[in-house]
């Protein structure tokens, strides 16, 4: 890869950015976006990626949680809403380029139990079945928008995309006004989202192997690990359309998707190598087509599909950049290293997004404004300088 533009994405990352001072008035930069840029210093100045990492969890609670932080949005009250579980993962990150083994184990004795903690909230109030899956009660929690499918026919599945799926909308008694939400089992709107879960278990496998490092057992962890693999397999898997696909827990109904999330438990411990190499399958019949490049987060033959949306069929760096390990660890070389290749190519060529219109074109600019330029540089840089993850169960 270039030099040049290794040394242009090192500079978006130090100047698209407020960096951290102590005397520096309260931040809008969210939860997500410290996060992402502690993995961009990880190899250049790992004691600011600290910092950095440190006020990803500024606005964690006493109770563990860590709440969901969308500028601009007015978020409800009650219950609360959570920042996605990606955490554990940019600690572990962060503790695999300590420039010293001492320096990583401090690391994890400072951080390990918050991002314990931030796990255990998730079990204890979004379980709402006790069963290991955990629930979103919000689409803004999603780390892709929850899709429904319009025609659920299985030829119809690879060449439609899903419209936006809403919840109930809450409405009070007969002649009564509008109530507020008071706790996570009131809620109109909760779903078993796969990539959720893939999440939740990816941060689980990282936390138990942290903990191993810290010589702290986790009992209680494994045990939900491994409650969470089996359940998500029992519940989410559908072996006709080869993919994970959400449930809505209050109507009971599976939600067929072609959404990309389907296909990101293969980051995770969730599927066995049959269930991946049907997931395989079912993948290369949505996403691989040679005027394309890797990967959509919507079927490409969709009629539905906006690739100028995020969620809606845009190319998105973060999701990119974990498909990519997902693949690697069910030894999908071939299609990861397609992945990582597209991802660099579109960076190198169109510059700092972290959204991308994935066809291929000559005449169109295919970087798309809305995202954080230094975040989209921190991701470029772990991709081109991180190694694949090395975390076992």
């Amino acid at each position: 890869m270039d030099k040049e533009l290794v040394n242009e994405a090192q500079k978006r990352l130090a100047f698209g950015f407020s960096r951290f001072q102590e005397t520096a008035p309260p931040s809008r930069t969210t939860s997500w976006e410290w996060a992402v840029y502690a993995l961009g210093y990880a190899h250049s100045d790992w004691n600011y990626a600290w910092k950095c990492f440190d006020q990803a969890l500024k606005e964690q609670l006493p109770s563990g949680a860590i709440p969901l932080s969308v500028p601009g949005a007015a978020l409800p009250t009650a219950p609360l809403l959570l920042e996605r579980p990606y955490q554990a993962l940019a600690l572990w990150r962060l503790f695999e380029s300590a420039p010293s083994r001492e320096n990583g184990l401090d690391l994890l004795r400072h951080f390990f139990p918050k991002i314990l903690k931030h796990q255990q909230y998730w079990y204890r109030n979004r379980d709402l079945e006790d069963n290991g899956l955990v629930c979103l009660i919000h689409p803004l929690e999603a780390p892709l928008p929850v899709q429904a499918e319009d025609l659920l026919e299985k030829e119809t599945f690879p060449a439609a995309a899903g419209f936006q799926y809403n919840a109930p909308a809450h409405r009070a008694a007969s002649g009564g006004s509008a109530v507020s939400i008071l706790t996570e089992k009131d809620s109109l709107f909760q779903i078993q989202d796969p990539y959720l879960n893939a999440l939740i278990c990816l941060s689980n496998t990282a936390l138990l192997h942290m903990g191993r490092y810290l010589r702290i057992g986790a009992p209680e962890l494994l045990e939900l690990q491994e409650l969470t693999v089996f359940s998500v397999n029992e519940k989410l898997w559908n072996a006709e359309y080869g993919a994970y696909f959400a449930v809505d827990l209050l109507s009971g109904n599976t939600i067929i998707s072609g959404s990309l999330a389907g296909w990101m438990p293969l980051i995770s411990a969730i599927p066995d190598q049959a269930n991946a190499e049907a997931m395989r399958i079912s993948f290369e019949a949505n996403f691989l087509d040679d005027d394309y490049r890797l990967c959509p987060t919507q079927p490409i033959p969709a009629n539905h599909t906006d690739f100028h949306a995020p969620g809606k069929g845009a190319l998105h760096l973060w999701e990119n950049w974990l498909l990519y390990q997902g693949l690697l660890q069910f030894d999908f070389r071939d299609l990861a290293h397609k992945v990582r290749k597209d991802t660099l190519e579109l960076v190198g060529e169109y510059g700092f997004h972290l959204f991308f219109h994935p066809q291929r074109s000559l005449v169109e600019h295919l970087g798309l404004d809305r995202g954080n330029e230094a975040a989209a540089a921190a991701i470029f840089l772990e991709f081109l300088q991180g190694a694949p993850f090395q975390l076992e169960d």
